[in-house]
């Protein structure tokens, strides 16, 4: 005959095996959304090259760096001193 210990390492093991069934699938559904995204950021630098190559002339955007555009957006959060 069973022993309540019996149920509870039972109900311990059924927890254990819904975590890690849980687990899995936050990680497969985050592996198939990056897949996703990874693939459309793809897509649009090939769409992007290949208008470069159509028309060479074209003036391209200008370059800032990732301080310059720090900075700036940090000054339109900032209110001038009274």
């Amino acid at each position: 005959m069973p022993t309540s210990g019996d149920y509870s390492s039972l109900g311990q093991n059924r927890l254990m095996a819904t975590q890690c069934a849980d687990r899995f699938h936050v990680v497969k559904n985050f592996t198939e959304a990056t897949q996703l995204l990874l693939a459309r950021c793809h897509a649009e630098i090939l769409e992007t090259l290949k208008t470069k190559e159509a028309n060479p002339n074209e003036h391209m955007k200008t370059v800032v760096s990732i301080e310059e555009c720090m900075l700036c957006d940090r000054s339109a959060h900032i209110s001038p001193a009274p």
